[in-house]
């Protein structure tokens, strides 16, 4: 991943269902260099296949300069006329 290469470490912050599936289909982003961030105290005491998601402050106490902002975003196909 070029901005783990670039920055380090990085935060994906907001683990919607969407963030969580790519956490479970790409295994390179459960690097000790990558820290899933949630306001949700629930979430944070999940695993998150094998990577445990954590609070914000963790961005600051860590050191972590780059984060990704995870969106949902609907998708509502057009039909071709």
């Amino acid at each position: 991943m070029r901005l783990l290469r670039k920055y380090t470490r990085l935060a994906v912050w907001g683990m919607n269902f969407q963030a969580a599936d790519l956490f479970q289909q790409a295994p390179e982003l459960r690097d000790e260099n990558i820290y899933p961030i949630d306001i949700s105290e629930s979430v944070q005491a999940s695993d998150l296949f094998g990577s445990a998601s954590t609070a914000r402050t963790s961005i600051r106490e860590a050191g972590i300069p780059a984060v990704v902002v995870a969106l949902p975003q609907s998708f509502i196909p057009t039909s071709a006329a």
